[in-house]
C-alpha cells in the first residue's frame, strides 16, 4: 500500500512516470500471484494501462450551420 500512495502522490505532483513505476514496482510485491491479491494487482494493471494511455485530444466546438440568405420581398 505505501508504493500506492507514493505512486498518488507523485501522479498528484504531475510525475507520471514516476507513479508508473510506482505501481510496477507494486505488481512486482505482489509476485508470486494470491488469489487475496487478485483485486490489488488489476487496480493496479488498469492503473498503468490509463498511465500509459494518449492523453484524449480536445474537444472541438461544432461548427455552425449554413444559415441560408434572408429573402427580402420587392415592393
Amino acid at each position: 500500500m505505501g508504493l500506492s500512495q507514493q505512486a498518488t502522490e507523485a501522479f498528484v505532483e504531475g510525475k507520471k512516470d514516476q507513479a508508473k513505476l510506482y505501481y510496477q514496482r507494486g505488481l512486482t510485491a505482489l509476485e508470486p500471484m494470491d488469489p487475496m491479491n487478485d483485486d490489488l494487482h488489476e487496480q493496479f494493471q488498469a492503473l498503468i494501462a490509463a498511465l500509459e494511455a494518449p492523453p484524449p485530444k480536445a474537444a472541438t466546438p461544432p461548427k455552425k450551420a449554413a444559415t441560408p440568405p434572408k429573402k427580402t420581398s420587392k415592393q
